[in-house]
Formats: structure tokens, sequence, C-alpha cells
């Protein structure tokens, strides 16, 4: 799947929270958004991992994605990645995220947050992949 991709640099020192705007400037409606830990810039981006020192905070466990942004209603939680979908920022449109993360001594700092948003282009190629998938399974069974 691809997607259309913004890194920023980030410096906190242990646990902080964040305030993130984020412009859709696409010109297409956004119906998930992404936003990973890691490091680096660009094509020298590397995804964060478990143990690193680097993490998504505990205030999530007890935060609604409404709480968030609300533009999303589902919440896919990982220690390094947070998935919004259910909803849709639409093109021109500002939405404000707040979240928490926790940066140990052993992680990179400054660190970088990637936010991503897959392109309609790529998700329609997987629906029709998808729909093909379950025509020939179908098919297959008769």
């Amino acid at each position: 799947m691809k997607f259309a991709i913004q890194d920023y640099n980030v410096l906190v020192t242990g646990t902080g929270a964040i305030d993130k705007t984020v412009l859709n400037d696409s010109g297409k409606h956004w119906e998930r958004f992404e936003i990973l830990l890691g490091t680096g810039l660009g094509g020298a981006f590397v995804p964060s991992t478990s143990g690193d020192g680097l993490a998504f905070d505990e205030p999530f466990s007890s935060t609604s994605p409404s709480e968030i942004t609300s533009f999303f209603d589902d919440l896919l939680i990982e220690e390094d990645r947070l998935v919004f979908s259910g909803g849709v920022l639409p093109a021109g449109q500002t939405a404000e995220f707040t979240f928490y993360v926790t940066v140990s001594d052993l992680a990179d700092n400054p660190f970088t947050i990637r936010q991503q948003v897959p392109e309609p282009a790529s998700l329609t190629l997987l629906g029709i992949g998808l729909l093909g998938l379950l025509g020939w399974q179908r098919r297959r069974r008769r």
C-alpha cells in the first residue's frame, strides 16, 4: 500500500504530551490516518521497535479516540503506532491530535513522528484485489 508521508523531529524528555495540527492538503478525503514513532527523516526513517525506549504512553488506556481527535471514531493503539479510522478528515480541513510519548534514556532523542495516510488509489487497488480473490474462491467452490 502506498502512503502519503510527512516526518517531524520531536524532542521529549521522559513523558510528554504532543499536540499536533495536521492539514489535509492532499485534495482527497482521508478515511484513515497513522502516526508512527521512529528516527530519521524521509528515506532515512527507521521505525521504532519494541524495547528501544520509545513508545506511546499509558494515557491512551483510558482515552477515547474522540479525546485525541474529533474526526475519527476508531483507534488502534500499538507501542509504536497509532491508527485512526472510522471517520473522515475532509480535504482542506485541519485536525488537532493530542497524544503522549515516553522516551527512556535508551531512545534516540530527538525522535521522529511520521504521519502517513493511505493514498486512495492504493485503497481502491486493494479493494479490487480482495473482490477478485473472493470471486475466485467462490467460483472454485462450485
